[in-house]
């Protein structure tokens, strides 16, 4: 299964406040699995969606780990659950660093997979800068899904798995915003 549409990696500027530089964001290694298990033909029973990436923005040295886990029903995420990613302290001896790392994934319209990203960070000298940018994952998956037919009661009736490829995605075009706030 694909999702749609189609990922537009436009590989356009991001639009800085005040000056024509602007960093290449990219989200590496993006991978998604999930599972949600039925222990009756009406009775959910275990689930478990999770999400992982690495923000890779030019204008700071080091990478950003983002994961996320969903438990809510068929291993759903909600747009609205603002989940937090880990960066490196700053040291001092870096001329930008990353203040704060966040993002949400919205999986509830079947085929979807919207992520917003929000990213703050600091260049020494030049201020503090933050940046949304959003997009909808195209990522190549499959779902399977494993029925017990001859279902006894207190065993597992199904369990649908879904797993996707590993992929990265290029921010551009008019789904990314950077404002410089200081």
């Amino acid at each position: 299964m694909r999702f749609q549409p189609l990922l537009a990696a436009i590989l356009l500027p991001l639009a800085f406040a005040d000056t024509a530089n602007s960093p290449g964001l990219e989200l590496a290694n993006v991978t998604f699995n999930s599972y949600y298990t039925f222990v009756s033909p009406s009775a959910a029973g275990p689930k478990l969606g999770s999400i992982s990436f690495a923000i890779v923005n030019d204008a700071v040295e080091d990478p950003v780990l983002c994961d996320g886990y969903s438990t809510n029903p068929w291993a759903m995420f909600y747009g609205s659950d603002e989940m937090y990613c880990d960066y490196p302290e700053t040291s001092g001896y870096t001329e930008c660093w990353t203040s704060s790392a966040s993002f949400f994934l919205d999986t509830l319209t079947p085929g979807e997979m919207n992520l917003t990203v929000q990213l703050s960070w600091t260049c020494a000298g030049q201020g503090q800068y933050t940046l949304t940018a959003w997009e909808n994952l195209n990522l190549d998956c499959q779902s399977w899904t494993c029925t017990n037919d001859i279902w006894p009661k207190n065993t597992i009736y199904s369990n649908t798995t879904t797993v996707c490829e590993q992929d990265t995605v290029t921010f551009g075009g008019g789904n990314a915003k950077v404002h410089k706030v200081e």
